[in-house]
């Protein structure tokens, strides 16, 4: 039996990769999936990485994902899947996140002696909810190759915790989710004249002259082929983004146990 962790984090348009200690909270764990990587653009992204203990195990600028695990883990092969192609506003418009390409990065590692496939997404903002669903839709059919051990995290932009949308892409993809209870993952602060419309089911408390709320944008899930890995424990920890990171514990049975 083989215990190794998984953290998956948004790094806000790389703000978290652009320091050390950005990242501390998912340091010492095996595997990080991320989002809104860019490598050409996050300069430090490297040196990060490498300082943590890690190496690149894949990445897709054009999805703005990355896959990093530590030196010691082989990395088979990697792969792209394509869920919605870029798009192109019709005026000039600062926010590339939300105009990208949208899909999904693989890639095969070995961990303990079994071949496991690791990979990330994220979904476009929950307020194109038909193009959010479109994408979902895609998901199941797009890992439904893959015959390893499966797991998959990233920022699923489903306001304010999981829609039936996403239990249905679940349920098809055959995927467990890692539990995080009721913990949100996402913080934002908004007056209060905006703040009702917005919040919908979200935690929201008082704050003053603001409304500080919070949603669970973020999830893990796992895929347990011949009951090989299981997951063992999983907690929201804070990284310097305006998501929280996700980190899980699993235990995985080689075939010569």
């Amino acid at each position: 039996m083989v215990e190794f962790s998984v953290a998956t984090a948004n790094t806000q348009s790389g703000n978290a990769l652009r320091s050390p200690k950005a990242l501390e909270s998912i340091v010492g764990t095996d595997v990080w999936l991320l989002q809104e990587v860019n490598t050409k653009r996050d300069i430090e992204f490297e040196s990060v990485i490498h300082t943590a203990g890690m190496r690149i195990a894949a990445c897709a600028d054009e999805f703005g994902l990355a896959i990093a695990v530590r030196k010691n883990i082989d990395v088979i092969t990697d792969n792209k899947i394509v869920l919605q192609e870029q798009r192109r506003p019709s005026l000039p418009c600062v926010d590339e996140v939300r105009y990208r390409a949208r899909g999904i990065l693989q890639t095969e590692v070995v961990i303990g002696g079994m071949v496991c496939t690791l990979a990330t997404v994220h979904p476009i903002v929950p307020i194109k909810f038909l193009s959010r669903a479109s994408q979902l839709k895609k998901i199941p059919e797009a890992i439904d190759s893959i015959k390893t051990p499966l797991i998959m995290g990233g920022d699923m932009n489903h306001f304010p915790r999981p829609r039936p949308a996403d239990a249905v892409m679940q349920h098809q993809a055959n995927l467990s989710r890692v539990d995080i209870g009721k913990q949100p993952t996402w913080h934002a602060i908004k007056s209060n004249q905006k703040v009702a419309a917005f919040v919908l089911e979200g935690v929201a408390y008082n704050c003053g002259v603001n409304w500080r709320y919070a949603a669970q944008l973020d999830s893990m899930y796992y895929r347990n082929l011949s009951g090989k890995i299981h997951c063992t424990d999983s907690r929201v920890v804070q990284i310097d983004s305006d998501h929280d990171a996700i980190i899980a514990s699993f235990l995985v049975s080689c075939d010569r146990d």
